[in-house]
């Protein structure tokens, strides 16, 4: 005699899915049916922190809106309905599972690529520096004014590619209705930061700042060597130093093991788990992408600068998903660590 999975007790199948402990298992739980996804919450809170997943860059020729993602956790790949990020869009950073995209328009998007939820930040018309935006004056659509005063124009594509280093926000922006939250965004062109807050119109540029170390601060430093391949002059990481921050002091000491501690640095808000209970992973190792050539290396055959860092004996080795020597042509942006996040 069949069994008719759908008519299991409510309780029973909220039992069941206390027991996964990878978001990707619980979203296949939910789509059993509708009765298995009725009984249970629609945002799992028992989850233990989720390893990163890599938001993998995508080909010139690949005009889906479909974007891959490898899963560190089951070594498996993810193709996720994301059009928001697809050609002609640029990564500006990933914070708490959100992505930050930028298009050729003023707006700044942050999307839950899982939840396909959504919220705008400020324009990038709305920084201090940018004096006036105009649609109707193409490829100077934008006036901007340099530290000495001066003022210079640019066009969509240059603001796209070139205005915002990176942006990270403090915490998942719907994690909670009414919550708190500042976004934080690196300019390319003088370094500057600058912020904004749920509800703000505008940015404002940091003047002084202080950061709050928590159980403790991390400083990462990374060092680059530059290859030669295919005739073309590439940057590599060759190796990390880091530091931790003793208030005594204060000093930055260097810091020889990281214990039991994965870092995941890049493009995204870098990420400190533990290892223990993670599967997929190792301790005392770095894990980065490429977050400095995000525009120079396009169309250009070589290898991606990821990697794991092995703090222990300085060595690297490839990510599972990268195997060394793949050379094949270099797809921008670069990949990307972003948190499954449900909220």
């Amino acid at each position: 005699m069949a069994v008719d999975w759908t008519q299991l007790p409510p309780e029973i199948i909220e039992t069941i899915s206390r027991k996964i402990t990878i978001y990707s298992d619980y979203l296949h739980f939910q789509a059993v049916c509708h009765a298995w996804k009725s009984s249970i919450p629609e945002t799992p809170n028992h989850l233990p922190p989720q390893l990163p997943w890599l938001l993998l860059p995508q080909s010139q020729s690949n005009q889906s809106s479909y974007r891959a993602f490898f899963n560190l956790s089951t070594y498996k790949f993810h193709s996720l309905n994301l059009p928001e990020a697809s050609h002609h869009k640029k990564h500006c950073g990933s914070s708490h599972g959100w992505l930050i995209i930028l298009d050729d328009s003023p707006s700044i998007l942050v999307i839950n690529p899982l939840t396909r939820r959504k919220i705008n930040l400020p324009a990038i018309s709305s920084f201090p520096n940018v004096v006036s935006f105009d649609y109707a004056n193409v490829g100077r659509e934008y006036l901007l004014v340099n530290p000495q005063g001066e003022l210079y124009t640019a066009s969509l594509r240059q603001m796209r590619d070139g205005f915002l280093k990176k942006v990270v926000m403090s915490s998942s922006p719907l994690e909670k209705k009414g919550d708190f939250f500042v976004a934080m965004a690196i300019l390319c062109s003088t370094g500057d930061l600058a912020y904004c807050k749920n509800g703000d119109g505008l940015w404002n540029v940091v003047e002084n700042y202080l950061v709050s170390s928590g159980d403790g601060l991390l400083l990462v430093t990374r060092y680059l060597d530059l290859d030669v391949e295919f005739d073309i002059f590439i940057y590599k990481t060759a190796r990390f130093e880091v530091f931790k921050l003793d208030l005594n002091g204060p000093r930055w000491e260097r810091v020889t093991s990281l214990g039991d501690m994965m870092l995941f640095i890049g493009d995204n808000s870098s990420l400190a788990l533990s290892a223990s209970g993670l599967s997929g992973c190792t301790g005392d190792c770095i894990y980065y992408t490429d977050d400095y050539s995000a525009n120079n290396y396009d169309g250009h055959v070589g290898e991606h600068d990821l990697g794991i860092f092995k703090l222990s004996d300085g060595s690297i080795e490839p990510l599972p998903c990268y195997p060394r020597n793949s050379y094949s042509r270099l797809q921008c942006p670069p990949p990307l660590w972003i948190s499954p996040n449900p909220c």
